[in-house]
């Protein structure tokens, strides 16, 4: 990846030029793993995000230690940390890779910038309160119409809010 990707993709994962150093590619193994383990000193939400951009690292046990820690950050520390400038990937990746995390799974679901393969994944595996929050964010209804056929498949969305969500989409 070039150096001004690196920064772009850095950009969008909300992480300050100065901390960059910390998960660049030329960085040794044993400093990105103090990142991994959550052992700098930065924000909460940056070391998120660091940790992130961490599991593509090449040096596979930086990238175990990243997403160990990252599948492994209590709930009740998780769910505050995401917002309206939480990475749709990383949103991704925590919906994906914590699917029994009720808490997580409806603050994602409620997210604005959750991507489409995301918000799919949601609504037909989510619970009955997930798919009632996708079923309810009606402008995403109207720009991902596909949205319904996954709400069909989810055995916890009842018959009566994939009804209301074909009516609305009619």
């Amino acid at each position: 990846m070039s150096e001004q990707d690196f920064d772009v993709i850095c950009e969008r994962m909300g992480i300050a030029e100065p901390l960059r150093k910390h998960v660049a590619s030329a960085t040794p193994p044993r400093a990105k793993m103090a990142v991994a383990r959550g052992l700098l000193p930065v924000p909460p939400k940056t070391l998120l995000a660091m940790q992130y951009m961490l599991l593509g690292d090449q040096a596979t046990e930086v990238a175990s230690e990243a997403e160990r820690a990252l599948l492994e950050l209590p709930e009740d520390r998780l769910v505050p940390l995401l917002d309206k400038s939480t990475h749709p990937k990383l949103l991704e990746f925590l919906a994906y890779r914590r699917p029994d995390h009720q808490r997580l799974a409806e603050q994602v679901a409620l997210s604005h910038q959750i991507n489409d393969k995301t918000l799919c994944y949601l609504a037909e595996f989510g619970s009955s309160r997930v798919a009632e929050i996708v079923a309810g964010n009606q402008e995403r209804l109207i720009i991902t119409p596909q949205v319904c056929l996954f709400l069909e498949r989810n055995e916890h969305a009842g018959k009566a809010l994939v009804d209301r969500v074909i009516s609305f989409q009619r």
